[in-house]
Order: C-alpha cells, then structure tokens, then sequence
C-alpha cells in the first residue's frame, strides 16, 4: 500500500540498492521464521500445544500482506509502517486500520493509536521514530528505514 511520491534521480541508484538489500534480509527473515515453525510443531504437538499441524491456530489475515488483525496495536502500527515504507501520521495509520478492520469501532481506533504512538515514539524498546512535519503533525517510521 506504499503511495507514490517523487525522488530525484540522484537518489535513484541509493534507494534502489537500500530496497532491494532490505527486501533480501526480510526474504532470509521469512525463511528463517517457516524454518523455525516447521521445527517446533512436531514438539507442540507432543505436549499437547496444538492438537495436530491441521489444527495449528490459524491467524485471521486479511490481504494477502500478512496483516492480522488480532494482533496488539504496537504490532499493527510497526506492520503497517514497514509497509507503508514513508512516514505516516497518526491519523493516516488510523485510516489504514479502519480500513482493514472494518467491524472494529473507528473511535476504538482513534483512541488506541495515538495513545499507543506517543507510548512507543522513541522509546528505546521499540523501533518507532517520530518527527514533527512542516504541518506541524507528528510523522511516524521504523527506525531501520532509511529517511
């Protein structure tokens, strides 16, 4: 769900690179996840965790992106600006979830994001940055993308 925006040709071969050196190390990531969960199922279901690989919890995902919506705020925000991969405002993220949650209260939302940004927001535990834009609204990123 990235948005289009304009970068000058001279910071074409950068991002470029950036990218395609950060998709490669969430490719390896991935990988290493489905690796880890083909591992440890035989072990859930022998004590008992999960009843048999049929039966494993299935997570609700809407899209075909991953995104869950039974996932804990913190999770759903730092989700979607991975994705988004450009600094967003609170209510833009909130228009995202309401979007993709459509059952969930919209004030439900709007309470719990920003409530959730400004507890995250350069906090040394999590991976949430935030700036003040030229409209005088705070912008949110992932620390390890590169802006």
């Amino acid at each position: 769900m990235a948005e289009n925006f304009h970068v000058p040709d001279s910071e074409v071969p950068f991002l470029q690179k950036t990218y395609s050196e950060r998709y490669e190390s969430l490719t390896i990531q991935l990988t290493s996840l489905a690796k880890q969960i083909e591992l440890m199922t035989p072990m859930l279901i022998q004590l008992g965790i999960i009843e048999d690989v049929q039966q494993a919890p299935t997570a609700t995902v809407i899209g075909d992106d991953g995104y869950n919506p039974s996932w804990k705020w913190l999770q759903k925000i730092e989700f979607l600006l991975n994705l988004a991969m450009i600094p967003k405002t609170s209510t833009e993220i909130v228009e995202e979830i309401v979007k993709r949650e459509p059952k969930e209260s919209r004030s439900r939302v709007m309470n719990s994001v920003p409530a959730t940004l400004s507890t995250a927001a350069n906090n040394v535990f999590t991976n949430v940055k935030r700036k003040l834009n030229a409209k005088g609204e705070y912008e949110y990123w992932i620390d390890n993308l590169p802006f």
